[in-house]
């Protein structure tokens, strides 16, 4: 299917629509939209077709957990997401998507056990998830409030559109809505590992939590648009932490190869950062700094 797909994927955010590439519009919708962009150089299209041996996924086995493996394209494709195979004792799930995939990505995933399912935290990573579907024989799972930002048709009823808070896709994998970012952004929780595409970010200095001990450092940071650096606020932060509260994890893998951060009280420094981020934004009687967690 990949290998002779024409279909129209856009070079910015790895959106595929069902269009033809002969028949690309002037610009994406998906990047029309306030938490996406237009590149300085211009709206551009390619498609699986086109991009057969111009680009190849890397796979990264994470230093510390073997269940965890990243897959990212080089060179870069749309923003330089990754999607992150997440095995457990029932089968392998696909924590979001990429757009580009080869007959290397399929036999390295099948080799590891194919996937039970793909699940995807947003619609800027939906990418060409059907593709992948359809390559696996598993089903989508995504966020119900977010099926306007759907660009293909699903002929072979591949998606499972989640309506619940949270949602078991196997034994110990939960989804969890979050908001934010999107109405629907969500997270995937399994064992004490937290999977956030980028409904929570990593700041740079929480890359190297080891080296900045004054506690005045961010760690986590929390935007509506991530390339455009519109952050959320305190109600939209204080609605994620009550619903992020009820699950304990001790790492946080956001939607970078190199964006983890690992730590006893990684819990800990989310709510620390959703404080320290309502203060600076002047919110200094909001009751998410009344919030606490042991």
């Amino acid at each position: 299917m990949f290998a002779n797909d024409d279909r129209m994927i856009c070079v910015s955010c790895g959106t595929q629509f069902d269009t033809p590439l002969a028949q690309a519009p002037k610009l994406c919708r998906m990047c029309m939209e306030p938490r996406q962009f237009i590149p300085p150089a211009g709206q551009q299209w390619t498609s699986l077709v086109e991009m057969q041996g111009k680009y190849k996924n890397r796979f990264e086995q994470d230093k510390e957990n073997p269940h965890v493996w990243s897959i990212f394209s080089r060179p870069q494709m749309a923003i330089g997401q990754r999607a992150i195979l997440v095995g457990t004792p029932a089968g392998n799930i696909l924590w979001d998507c990429i757009s580009y995939i080869d007959q290397e990505t399929i036999d390295f995933i099948k080799s590891r056990g194919g996937l039970k399912a793909i699940a995807i935290s947003h619609p800027h990573f939906y990418a060409s998830h059907l593709v992948w579907a359809h390559e696996f024989d598993c089903p989508v799972y995504l966020a119900s409030e977010d099926q306007e930002w759907l660009n293909s048709e699903d002929v072979e009823h591949r998606r499972i559109f989640v309506d619940a808070q949270e949602y078991e896709i196997l034994p110990g994998a939960n989804m969890v809505k979050l908001g934010g970012h999107f109405t629907g952004s969500s997270i995937l929780h399994c064992h004490d590992t937290i999977f956030t595409g980028d409904t929570i970010g990593i700041s740079l200095s929480g890359l190297n939590f080891d080296s900045h001990t004054d506690g005045e450092h961010q760690t986590f940071f929390f935007h509506y648009a991530f390339p455009n650096f519109v952050p959320l606020g305190p109600n939209a932060m204080l609605s994620m932490w009550e619903r992020l509260e009820p699950w304990n994890f001790t790492t946080l893998h956001s939607l970078f190869f190199v964006t983890t951060v690992r730590h006893p009280d990684c819990k800990g420094l989310v709510l620390e950062s959703m404080q320290r981020q309502a203060r600076f934004m002047e919110h200094t009687e909001h009751a998410l700094l009344q919030e606490t967690w042991k």
